[in-house]
């Protein structure tokens, strides 16, 4: 896939949202909330309660950055696109429950993976469940986090963070790291605009954003409706929206068919990787007992079995 025209962009021009702007529909950067440093743009959006479905908090710097299990993401100044996208249900989707929100990593995933190779012309690999990599290491991590409504299962809001690694030298990433990290400019090759890639992002994120809310709306019809309309449940577009996210991530799904360690709070099991399941669970045949199970995000961490 060729790169997409706004690379072009400035390379060295800072996230703001006046370079954001003409990348951008008209009107977009009104829900755009852009920091030259900020704590967590992930706990900015989680703390506030005014923003709208779709607003983007974007930083050059986060201080505190976050990653899965409690884990820091490293966000030097400059060096990176740390980007959150913030979603509301609206009054359809608040009648969901919470578990309905399950795959929404697996589709950030691959809308991420579509910004990276229109912009860089290379697609990704998948670390189930949300690590992207490039020549087997990582370059960027995803963190989705919720806040439910009181006393209930419903989903007050969503908001996934992305953090992607764009400029770095090996050099700038500490020692201990070096060898399974990496950057966009380190892969390619090339120097990467932060700002075509974060416009590139947000486009792709708000297209994801509306595929999930066309999917999940069919699927969630009242039972009364489904009957009066049976393609609603089994019709083309959900089933063509679904079948897509899922054919893209099983392509690029990096540790299908190799030796892996699945790692809870107990204890670490060896296993073999077969694939990925119809809800994007890892499928896996564990090697203590021959026992085939579904795995879902959340529970596990997975490290490659070094032979």
């Amino acid at each position: 896939m060729g790169t997409s025209k706004i690379s072009s962009t400035c390379l060295n021009a800072p996230l703001s949202a006046a370079s954001l702007a003409p990348l951008l529909p008209q009107g977009r950067v009104e829900r755009l909330q852009v920091f030259d440093t900020i704590s967590s743009t992930n706990t900015y959006l989680l703390q506030k309660e005014s923003f709208a479905d779709g607003t983007v908090c974007l930083a050059n710097e986060q201080t505190a950055g976050q990653g899965r299990k409690g884990r820091s993401f490293l966000s030097p100044k400059g060096m990176g696109v740390y980007l959150s996208y913030l979603l509301v249900p609206d009054e359809e989707e608040a009648l969901y429950p919470a578990t309905s929100f399950s795959t929404l990593t697996a589709y950030v995933c691959v809308a991420v993976s579509r910004a990276v190779s229109r912009v860089c012309g290379r697609t990704p690999d998948i670390k189930w469940v949300n690590d992207l990599q490039l020549d087997g290491r990582k370059f960027c991590g995803i963190l989705t986090q919720m806040t439910l409504l009181r006393d209930s299962d419903r989903v007050q809001k969503i908001v996934t963070g992305i953090g992607v690694n764009v400029l770095e030298k090996k050099e700038d990433f500490p020692e201990d790291l070096r060898e399974s990290v990496t950057s966009l400019a380190q892969a390619t090759g090339h120097p990467v605009s932060c700002v075509s890639l974060a416009a590139e992002l947000i486009l792709q994120l708000d297209r994801m954003r509306e595929d999930w809310r066309r999917e999940h709306r069919s699927s969630f019809l009242p039972l009364s409706t489904q009957e009066k309309n049976p393609k609603s449940m089994n019709g083309s577009l959900p089933q063509t929206i679904r079948q897509s996210y899922l054919a893209a991530y099983r392509s690029m799904d990096v540790i299908k068919g190799k030796e892996i360690r699945v790692t809870d709070w107990k204890q670490g099991r060896e296993a073999r990787a077969l694939g990925i399941g119809d809800n994007f669970e890892l499928l896996v045949r564990f090697q203590d007992n021959r026992a085939e199970e579904a795995l879902t995000g959340g529970e596990i961490t997975v490290r490659l079995v070094e032979k």
